[in-house]
Order: C-alpha cells, then structure tokens, then sequence
C-alpha cells in the first residue's frame, strides 16, 4: 500500500454548470453558462485563470507549457479573467504510481484533461491562496472510473 503523502494529487476546482469546449482553431466555446473557476477541464483540455497560470508556471516544470486561451461564446454582461491553456508533456500512469518521482514542485496530466501535482507543488498553490482548489491524493477520485 503506498502512503497517501507520497502520491501526486488530482487537482480539481468547484462544481459548475458551466459547458465549455476546444474548438478545431483552438479557441474555447462557451455553449453552457455557468461559473469560471480557477482551473477549467473538459474533453482534452485544461484551462488555467492567468492567476493560477503564473503560479504553476512559477513552479518551473519544464513539462508545463502555458499558452493565452481565447474563450468565445461568453455571454453578454459576464466578465471573465484571462485564461491560459495548460500543456502538459509528462503523463502520469496509475498503473505506475509506485515509481513516480514526487519530489520538487512538478505537475503531470492524465488524459489530457485532468492536473496532478507534487505533493511540494501543492503546499505552493495552497500557500498563494487558492482556496477553490481541492487536491485528491493519486487516482482515488477515480474510484470505479477506470
């Protein structure tokens, strides 16, 4: 059994109705209306609010690519902050969790659609007042999904 400290955390932020999708240009489309949290996920894509961008970015994963995201569809009168899309080249395996090196400020993708970071990584976010997000240990949100 590995210990939950040891693990990688699923990040994830509060619930939404808001329905949201990458289009073929790469823009996102708004086709639900709903809140804009933190961090945004859906079908192949993370998107990150500028705030929180700059702090993983300040992590300095160099398997983290952060790319200005471009949100259509908005409805009139909502306001949004700027977003960012999250690239990440190093998919984690929960198949493998045993040897994943957890050590340092680092974040992961699984699927392309869901975060995870380093035990270190999360203090960080959690230290520049990210309230919203939650942190899972490994894949145990997971649970009867896979």
């Amino acid at each position: 059994m590995i210990n939950q400290a040891d693990l990688p955390f699923h990040v994830s932020a509060g619930a939404s109705n808001l329905g949201i999708v990458k289009t073929t240009e790469g823009s996102f489309h708004v086709y639900r209306t709903g809140a804009f949290h933190e961090l945004i996920t859906g079908w192949k894509f993370m998107i990150a609010s500028e705030r929180l961008a700059s702090v993983l970015g300040a992590l300095g994963d160099p398997h983290l690519t952060l790319t200005p995201a471009t949100i259509v569809g908005v409805p009139e009168g909502v306001s949004i902050s700027k977003y960012c899309e999250l690239s990440i080249s190093s998919e984690l395996d929960p198949r493998n969790l045993a040897n994943v090196d957890i050590k340092g400020k680092k974040v992961w993708q699984f699927t392309g659609e869901h975060l995870f970071v380093s035990p270190e990584a999360r203090l960080y976010l959690k230290n520049n007042g990210f309230a919203e997000l939650r942190f899972e240990p490994g894949f145990y949100h997971f649970a009867g999904k896979m």
